[in-house]
């Protein structure tokens, strides 16, 4: 199967519940998602497309992040390449940077809440009057560069912006730059971490444009299923949380995204967290507990094993529903509605 990856912006908590949703679909479908015909990674995302095109399984980061053991693959990539080269990917619980307290993060988010209508100038415009943040997070960008020296050979797509204008700058497709330059800039949120310079212009996350920029791929006609994972909507649009207000506004963007994805005929699964995992994923958007990053792929494993094959098995029939009429032959419409 040809499956274009979406993985969307949401922080530290949205990494654990990417892993278990990505679990869940490649045992679904049986298929090994490192190998996917195109990825668009936001934020977070950005940094999961990156692990698995560089070669970590979703299988091995997900039974690292339980504490069990990976594959031979996977340990190798982990034990011979980042740990001589003194990285760690910035996903494996080792990681750590400041907390955040009183800096420009809460006014990332707040720039985020723009959104509603993709790309609209206001997130833009907003995350410009944010203070320029200060957090080197260039582990990033290492851990890239020891596990990918060049750019990945099948479709990877990097969303960054330019924080001079708001512009979108897709790496991968329409921009290019390093490896770890794409990731350090596409998970550089605005007000906190420091904007990225590629060809001496500052770049930061553009999770403020849109949290999954999944509309990129409407071109793309070599696709059976798009497979949106985007930790910062809510499945259920009268999910009450902390955070309802902004995932609302996410899910108002994702929908605008889709919906222009599936009237150019894809077949489009978008797996947004329940209330239970909402719950679970929430507090500090910089930085993990343990328990919190155990208590999260719990809830996300418990819903995904029994929801993921439902939403992919709704998303391919919908297609057929939708493309059938305009290549059945007369009679064959009345046929299919009996």
């Amino acid at each position: 199967m040809r499956i274009g990856l979406v993985l969307g912006a949401g922080g530290y908590p949205g990494w654990p519940f990417q892993l278990a949703v990505l679990d869940a679909v490649e045992r679904y479908l049986d298929v090994d998602l490192r190998t996917a015909e195109v990825m668009v990674g936001t934020s977070v995302g950005a940094m999961t497309s990156l692990l698995l095109r560089a070669g970590f399984s979703a299988s091995d980061m997900l039974a690292h992040a339980h504490g069990d053991a990976m594959s031979s693959d996977g340990h190798h990539l982990l034990h011979e390449v980042l740990e001589p080269a003194g990285q760690l990917p910035p996903a494996f619980p080792s990681w750590k940077l400041p907390t955040p307290l009183v800096t420009g993060a809460p006014a990332s988010w707040w720039a985020m809440s723009g959104q509603g209508r993709r790309r609209s100038w206001v997130p833009g415009a907003a995350s410009m009057l944010v203070p320029r943040g200060r957090t080197d997070h260039g582990v990033f960008g290492d851990a890239a560069d020891s596990l990918l020296p060049a750019w990945p050979d099948r479709d990877t797509w990097i969303v960054a912006m330019r924080a001079s204008d708001g512009v979108r700058r897709v790496f991968g497709r329409d921009a290019h730059t390093t490896p770890g330059l794409a990731v350090t800039a596409a998970s550089s949120i605005p007000g906190y971490f420091a904007p990225v310079a590629i060809d001496g212009t500052a770049h930061v996350d553009a999770g403020v444009l849109s949290t999954t920029h999944a509309e990129l791929l409407v071109e793309r006609d070599d696709l059976d299923l798009v497979v949106v994972v985007p930790p910062m909507a809510a499945a259920s649009p009268r999910s009450v949380t902390i955070d309802a207000p902004l995932r609302w506004l996410v899910n108002a963007q994702i929908a605008d995204e889709v919906s222009t994805l599936r009237h150019a005929g894809h077949a489009v699964a978008v797996l947004s967290p329940p209330a239970a995992v909402v719950r679970a994923m929430q507090g500090d958007p910089i930085r993990m507990s343990p328990a919190r990053v155990a208590r999260t792929l719990r809830a996300t494993g418990e819903w995904a094993n029994a929801t993921v094959g439902h939403a992919i098995d709704d998303a391919v029939s919908s297609r057929v529903r939708a493309v059938r009429p305009a290549t059945a032959r007369p009679g064959d419409q009345r046929r299919a509605a009996v």
